[in-house]
């Protein structure tokens, strides 16, 4: 299913589907890259401190196109809150992580 969604989004990009599908920017999602390496990262730079907060992706950018390769078409950029920060709008303590994984 997510190969023909990735096909479809490069229809809509190119006008055809031949080529390679590009991941896509998304908001309030799940890391194109995987989570694994992130959360273990964000542990110790982001760390939780309230009983049932958790670490939330907020901003998903690929680098394919809406970068326009910044870092090498292979990557993407990727912004990390608290819960908890999210929901007290505290929007400086948020985490960009740079995905070249």
């Amino acid at each position: 299913m997510e190969k023909s969604v990735r096909r479809a989004w490069l229809a809509q990009r190119t006008g055809s589907t031949r080529g390679h599908p590009t991941l896509v920017s998304h908001v309030y999602g799940h890391s194109q890259h995987g989570e694994i390496r992130a959360r273990a990262l964000l542990h110790n730079v982001l760390p939780l401190s309230a009983a049932g907060d958790e670490h939330r992706l907020v901003l998903d950018l690929e680098s394919w196109t809406a970068l326009s390769g910044w870092f090498g078409d292979a990557g993407s950029l990727e912004v990390w809150m608290r819960d908890s920060d999210l929901q007290a709008r505290r929007f400086d303590r948020a985490w960009c992580l740079i995905r070249t994984d």
